[in-house]
């Protein structure tokens, strides 16, 4: 550069001060909020992922605990069906108990219908 262009610049940066250090200042805020930014997402993407892998964590649990579920159903289903047998073939045989036994069943069926 020669001697006259850098005369000019001088120039303008004395007569143009105050705007200088505003838009300087300014640049060096906006990078800074930029850069906070930033890092937010970064974060919020962090929690998201944490919180993916907890969702799905607890959804496995719900699926594991759905299919023991059913399993224990079909378990007392059968027990019933065991436990009707046993009733009718000693109430054949003359069991006061199994007679019991099957009222408490007709007593505990209806309360459970109502």
């Amino acid at each position: 550069m020669d001697n006259d262009a850098i005369g000019k610049v001088k120039q303008f940066a004395k007569s143009h001060k105050t705007e200088i250090i505003i838009v300087g200042t300014s640049a060096v805020v906006i990078t800074g909020i930029v850069v906070g930014a930033r890092y937010q997402v970064k974060k919020l993407s962090m929690l998201n992922h944490a919180k993916d892998i907890q969702i799905k964590s607890l959804e496995q649990a719900c699926a594991a605990r759905d299919v023991r579920i059913n399993e224990l159903m079909a378990l007392c289903d059968r027990k019933d069906n065991v436990f009707k047998a046993v009733i009718s073939d000693s109430l054949k045989h003359g069991s006061s108990e199994a007679g019991r036994h099957m009222a408490e069943r007709k007593a505990y069926l209806h309360q459970k219908a109502s």
